[in-house]
């Protein structure tokens, strides 16, 4: 080889290695500056990352410093049940916040952005829930199966392009719990479903951008979308056991004595409630603050979680109550997610 030509091979090569900083980093795709984001969902009683299994459709939000909206990326495709999902986004050095909602781009989503996002800062960003119906007293309710939710968001530093993407992960929350509420008559008296109307009402269906309730001013019902009644086995005088069951799906569960963007004292609801009344009559055979009796269990067999984290891991609920000959509940203990848990002094 000539030794002047083998000279400026050598130069060329130098001056590719060198980094991105010059003329060849516009069409070199080596020269890479941006994100890489990983998602992981395993803020749950697992503890074990269910994301791929869980979330089917994704939308991340990129905002600058100043809170504007610099990129906007979804994905709905099967690419999220790879465990090796990244999502990559090109982006100039700085610092960004990232916001990221799982179950928003579904064809069955039930939750959805209240302003456009092109001309609204990161901090102005509120999402509610869709479709909430009114009854003929004007009552605002839900009687249908919420999408499971997620929420995560993280601020991250993308640095001068070196020849990698900056990684991150994006850490999820699930916002949508499911209720099986179950009554069983302790005698072994078989319950029919129709007998009894169920509700947990709650003021929970608008969050603000980092994931936090805000008051609607409103209470909203939420009603099964699903009953019936199933055998268990078989009473003394050999009928089937017959235990009536109810499922409900309700926005994220907060023990709270008051709301953002509101003055202590002035939420509609100030804890959740669950109401079981017969019927005909409209009679009420119980009227909880449900999350204190869930809170029962936590107290039992997971002293060491924080009252709210147990409750934003926890999101699949199986409550029993049972009822005398009457159809009243006796109050001496209920059964969550099969755990039976004793009632002492508990506010009602």
């Amino acid at each position: 080889m000539h030794p002047i030509r083998f000279a400026i091979s050598l130069a060329a090569v130098g001056l590719l290695l060198s980094g991105c900083d010059n003329a060849i980093y516009d069409y070199d795709p080596d020269c890479l500056e941006g994100l890489e984001l990983k998602f992981v969902y395993d803020y749950n009683m697992e503890w074990a990352d269910a994301f791929p299994a869980k979330v089917h459709c994704l939308t991340v939000l990129v905002y600058d410093q100043e809170g504007t909206l610099v990129e906007r990326r979804t994905e709905a495709s099967e690419v999220l049940q790879d465990p090796n999902y990244r999502m990559t986004i090109d982006l100039p050095e700085g610092s960004y916040h990232i916001a990221a909602y799982g179950g928003m781009e579904c064809d069955d989503a039930t939750f959805a952005f209240d302003q456009d996002l092109s001309s609204t800062l990161n901090s102005e960003r509120t999402v509610s829930l869709t479709a909430p119906k009114r009854s003929p007293e004007g009552l605002l309710y839900a009687d249908y199966l919420l999408h499971d939710h997620f929420h995560g968001m993280i601020d991250v530093d993308v640095a001068e392009a070196d020849l990698q993407y900056t990684t991150a992960t994006v850490e999820m929350m699930k916002n949508t719990n499911n209720f099986r509420i179950i009554l069983q008559q302790v005698d072994g008296s078989p319950l029919n479903s129709a007998d009894f109307n169920i509700t947990i009402t709650d003021d929970n269906i608008r969050f603000a951008h980092d994931n936090s309730l805000l008051a609607n001013d409103e209470a909203i019902t939420y009603q099964p979308w699903s009953k019936g009644q199933t055998a268990v086995g078989t009473n003394d005088a050999g009928e089937d056991w017959m235990v009536a069951h109810y499922d409900l799906s309700t926005s994220r569960l907060i023990q709270r004595t008051s709301r953002a963007g509101a003055d202590p004292g002035t939420s509609s609801v100030d804890s959740p409630q669950l109401k079981i009344t017969k019927a005909e009559t409209g009679e009420t055979i119980a009227d909880l603050p449900i999350i204190n009796y869930l809170l029962l269990m936590k107290g039992d067999h997971y002293t060491g979680l924080g009252n709210q984290e147990f409750l934003d891991r926890q999101s699949q609920w199986n409550v029993t109550l049972f009822l005398d000959k009457n159809l009243s509940w006796i109050n001496a203990y209920i059964v969550v997610n099969d755990w039976v848990v004793r009632i002492n002094d508990i506010d009602q």
